[in-house]
């Protein structure tokens, strides 16, 4: 699998000073080893939520001859494998090398110096594709292939088929052809336009959040825009985050890389500081340019930037991947090939007509080249030319709509999806709540002599610390750490800087979403005891313990009893919503621990069980404001929303209760699975976690799916992904809410992934769409626009094929097997697909979504297309019907007008003939019959636009004229459709190069000029009579045959 070339994406973190602590460690943060070497800890180790930029470019299948910058001095990172030896050097030797220093870093002149001399920390992109290139694609895109046949088609008629020396009628042939050229040539450049606007779009959209490296210059950690990063800085990274440049590590706590985009492995790599292969490409004390920091921490110096980084190195080789179409591409896909095979089956229908009926029995009718030709107007007919436009301005307008209500879309293809999702599997923290948790209880309260040991284990086993004074920490410790703050002022325990300090970290293992714990190890100030704490989800934390701390002060032995009384008060706090974590600690003696014991927390040399269990602490996050409405909104719009989480499953069956996920007291669990029959999809709702969903069986799946209301907790990252997959497999388009690394699989394997704006740099480039406020109300907001970007392209299609194809189609069907004159000519029938149905058609773009439009259910991927038999049915047979009548009725009043009955029309197979009429009445007749035709379907198209704004609502209840569903743009394309009209119809050049004519005046044909307006008129009221009775009877046939 070839990577795809990405811009590094680094999150802005706050700017702090580095605090060095000398022999210890100074509450978190950076510290001198006995090696004199930098060392992490946790004091910085955790982010300001940050803010995210994504760009990918395709790598062309041609190599991308780049030329690195020169280096300077000794400041050397070429690309070749063989001269790689960052790996193999001693760091201080390493630091010496690249001038700089393993505490201070660079200083900011010299950093400045290697910026101006090697450039940007950047992969430079392939060459943008050439406009031309851009352009030429446009040609060949869409249904231009099926306007090209067309016109190859018109060249051949005209030669060799045609007469030599040519005659009247041949030079039609030839100026239809060079139509058909021009006609293709201005849509690829109004589709190259939209593109370009569509392009300028979504990079305003992409620069809207600058991406940005932790980084120490000058001894100083700050904030610097990845870009600017050069050899020899100091970086530092931690879990979720992406390796801005090439690092060399010389310091690490727990951090595990994931190479999976250099080399395909899945599971993340335990780093080290000390080479463990000859290889650079294997040796676990690299991180390469684009790789994401899974888990951690760590600090290393920059070896190479941009181009000259590993993954610069292969992006220049790297063919372009292929990628999947999105849900919309394979709608319109296959809307394409089904117009495609109507075009060429009815072309081929009347070809066939022509060789088995006319050419024998009336063979001075049609010769070969006219029935070409009428063959070719088959073709154009058919074509709706003005579709790829609309798409492209409706995916443009939906996106920059969605950006204005906080979802920024990566991918333009993906904006539709959103609204076919039909499960959403959404995180709680952060997601659902406002990730602002506060200490709402503690197990052991005074008078307890266990109290303080718990609220010392509360500060111990913590990464939160105080950054310039601010807390910085991820929400849980940060509750921790200022709810222990608040017992030093009330004088219930010590400083936390003077307990850190006399508790100095020795090891730790960081929590994560698989384990569940956290762990560490402290030094003691008496007696050289060292003391190990965990804390984590409270029965996980049991399963570890021996003994428990009693609130009377004693400590005594696990037993179920005890165990069942702790886990009951744990059941009581969970159940009010409430976050619980447990803590424990063992005492490890000096004799066997003390002194310089290296605690080894990749393969643990020291006990993790037979603990004593201190407690637990109850943690209270309120749901974000509003949240409870967007799911109610949800539910209306018959979308289910699952909670995924990590939390206990009283908490999270408690806060789902609480924002109406669940709204029934009738919750299943796994052992009711299948233990009862089921009711009604929605009677009740199911609580599972992690472990139950492991022993499901397939079928429980399938028993599962029916719960409208659904509750996942304890899970684990790969648990999650399996129940994305699970609810795939059932039919279901998922949507997949996440901010941190364990959500990434997920949102991968989700339909639309949705990452929210502070989470982390890896769950936001697995993602689709990113949720710039983190607030699930966006998420909704999303999904309608969604839905509005479906059912407006539904609304162009109805609008289009009436009178763009169906209304265009039967006067060569007409002319072959009726034998009568062609009502519109091909000339027209262009100018009605790609000019004067062209503004309505972008108009109906801009509809706002009907009021029911979250109501519907969401369409299901592969069976609710966006062309299907029932819209066909209404555009052909009923609105094209109406058209059609309406247009030949105006063509047939004019004939009358001139004393003509239809009898002297139909079945005439060309008669009279040329010299049957040498003044050339009857050709003025038909040119004049044509332009009436044309005109017919203009207007009545007025009517359709109208009609066609919804697809259930009447249309006094969704004005055009006022309040907020008006669309003024919609009159104004009408407007220039009328002009349109009157050009053609009117202007000598026109006149002479179409064979149009002026239309009748009132005085001549007042009723040929009136039967559209009227005809309009009763359109607009036979549709919304239609609408009302499907509405009013919504099991009846009109309801059953409705397009949606």
């Amino acid at each position: 699998m070839q990577p795809q070339a990405r811009q590094p994406l680094v999150s802005r973190t706050s700017s702090c000073d580095v605090e060095e602590a000398q022999g210890e460690e100074d509450a978190g943060g950076l510290q001198r080893g006995p090696s004199g070497e930098l060392a992490w800890t946790s004091r910085l180790e955790h982010r300001v939520p940050a803010e995210y930029e994504t760009r990918s470019w395709r790598v062309e299948d041609a190599q991308q001859g780049t030329s690195a910058p020169p280096s300077l001095g000794r400041v050397e990172s070429p690309p070749a494998e063989a001269a790689r030896r960052e790996h193999e050097l001693d760091s201080k030797k390493l630091a010496a090398e690249l001038h700089s220093d393993l505490e201070r870093g660079l200083d900011g002149d010299r950093a400045r110096e290697l910026l101006a001399r090697d450039g940007p920390n950047e992969i430079t992109p392939p060459p943008r594709t050439p406009a031309v290139v851009k352009f030429l694609m446009q040609l060949y895109s869409g249904f231009a292939p099926i306007l090209w046949a067309a016109a190859l088609l018109c060249f051949f008629a005209y030669w060799p088929l045609g007469n030599r020396p040519p005659q009247e009628g041949d030079d039609l042939n030839l100026a239809l052809g060079l139509v058909l050229v021009v006609v293709i040539l201005l849509q690829a450049a109004f589709n190259f336009y939209q593109e370009y606007k569509s392009d300028c779009i979504m990079e305003r959209l992409n620069a809207m959040i600058p991406a940005s490296a932790s980084v120490i210059r000058g001894g100083d950690r700050r904030s610097v825009p990845v870009q600017e990063l050069v050899v020899g800085d100091l970086v530092v990274v931690g879990g979720g985050e992406k390796i801005p440049a090439d690092l060399r590590l010389v310091s690490v706590k727990d951090l595990k890389i994931d190479k999976s985009t250099l080399n395909g492995e899945s599971e993340p790599v335990k780093c080290t500081t000390q080479s463990t292969d000859r290889n650079f490409m294997e040796t676990r004390n690299m991180a390469f340019f684009g790789c994401s920091a899974v888990e951690g921490s760590g600090v290393g110096i920059v070896v190479a930037t941009g181009d000259r980084t590993v993954f610069g190195d292969i992006a220049r080789a790297a063919s372009a991947p292929s990628t999947e179409l999105s849900t919309l591409h394979a709608e319109i896909r296959r809307f394409v090939q089904v117009i495609a095979g109507l075009a060429l089956g009815t072309g081929a229908l009347a070809f066939l007509g022509w060789l088995v009926w006319l050419r024998p029995y009336h063979p001075d009718f049609l010769t070969l080249t006219a029935q070409m030709v009428n063959c070719i107007s088959l073709i154009v007919a058919f074509v709706p030319e003005g579709m790829p436009v609309c798409v492209t301005v409706t995916l443009a307008l939906i996106a920059a709509d969605m950006s204005r209500s906080n979802v920024l879309v990566k991918n333009l293809g993906v904006v539709e999806t959103l609204g076919a999702v039909s499960v959403i599997a959404s995180d709680k923290t952060g997601t659902l709540t406002e990730n602002r948790m506060t200490v709402s209880q503690l197990s052991q309260a005074e008078p307890s002599p266990w109290h303080q040991h718990l609220l010392r284990a509360m500060l111990l086993c913590n990464r939160a610390a105080h950054v310039d004074g601010e807390i910085v920490g991820d929400a849980s410790d940060s509750a921790l750490l200022r709810h222990y703050c608040q017992e030093v002022v009330s004088g219930a325990v010590p400083e936390a800087e003077s307990t850190r300090d006399r508790f100095a970290k020795l090891a730790e293992v960081p929590f994560n979403s698989t384990n569940k714990y956290m762990l560490s190890v402290h030094s003691t100030p008496d007696e050289g005891d060292r003391l190990l704490l965990m804390k984590g989800a409270p029965e996980r934390m049991l399963e570890r313990c021996s003994t428990v701390a009693e609130p009377t002060g004693a400590e005594d032995q696990l037993t179920s009893n005890s165990r069942s009384a702790v886990l009951h008060s744990i059941e009581q706090a969970a159940a009010q919503g409430q976050r619980i974590l447990g803590f424990c600690q063992l005492r490890l003696p000096a004799a066997d621990f003390g002194g310089d014991f290296a605690f080894d927390v990749d393969e643990p040399n020291f006990p993790m069980s037979g603990l004593t269990f201190l407690g637990w602490v109850a943690l209270r996050d309120p749901p974000r404001a509003g949240v409870r409405e967007a799911i109610a909104q949800c539910h209306a719009a018959q979308v289910r929303v699952a909670m995924v989480t990590g939390d206990h499953p009283a908490t999270a069956k408690a806060i789902a209760q609480q924002v109406g996920i669940i709204s029934t007291e009738d919750v299943d669990g796994a052992g009711r699975l299948t233990a009862r029959p089921r009711g009604p999809p929605g009677s009740c709702a199911i609580v599972l976690t992690g472990p139950e969903l492991e022993r499901l069986e397939e079928e429980d799946w399938h028993a599962i799916c029916q719960y409208r209301q659904a509750v996942f907790s304890r899970t684990t990252p790969k648990q999650k992904l399996q129940i994305v997959k699970l609810f795939q497999a059932q039919g279901e388009c998922v949507g997949v809410t996440g901010d941190g690394v364990n959500d990434a699989p997920a949102l991968k394997q989700a339909n639309c992934g949705l990452a929210m704006g502070s989470g982390s740099e890896v769950s936001k480039e697995a993602a689709d769409l990113i949720v710039l406020d983190d607030n699930f109300a966006s998420v909704v907001k999303g999904i309608e626009h969604g839905r509005r970007c479906f059912a407006n392209l539904k609304k162009v299609i109805i609008y289009l094929l009436p009178a763009g194809s169906f209304s265009e189609m039967l006067p060569v069907m007409t002319n072959v097997f009726l034998g009568m004159p062609v009502a519109l000519s091909s000339f027209l029938m262009i100018i009605i697909c790609c000019f004067t149905d062209v503004g309505p058609s972008l108009a109906l773009v801009y509809e706002k979504p009907e009021s029911r439009l979250m109501s519907l259910p969401p369409r299901k991927l592969g069976k609710d297309h966006l062309v299907d038999w029932k819209l066909l049915l209404n555009a052909y047979l009923f609105i094209g019907l109406i058209e059609a009548g309406v247009a030949y009725a105006t063509f047939f009043t004019y004939y009358a007008s001139r004393g003509k009955n239809p009898g002297d029309v139909l079945f005439t197979f060309g008669a009279p003939s040329a010299a049957d009429d040498p003044d050339g009445e009857y050709g003025e007749m038909q040119n004049v019959g044509q332009c009436l035709y044309f005109y017919a379907l203009v207007v009545m198209q007025f009517g359709n636009a109208l009609t066609s704004r919804t697809a259930m609502l009447p249309i006094w209840r969704q004005s055009p004229f006022s309040g907020p569903t008006r669309n003024p743009r919609l009159f104004g394309a009408m407007v220039v459709s009328a002009v349109l009209l009157v050009l053609t119809c009117y202007l000598p050049p026109v006149q002479t190069a179409l064979l149009t004519r002026k239309l009748p005046s009132l005085q001549e044909d007042w009723l040929a000029l009136l039967l559209p307006w009227l005809g309009a008129l009763v359109l607009v009221c036979l549709n919304e009579t239609r609408k009302g009775v499907a509405e009013r009877y919504p099991d009846g046939v009109l309801a059953r045959v409705a397009w949606r």
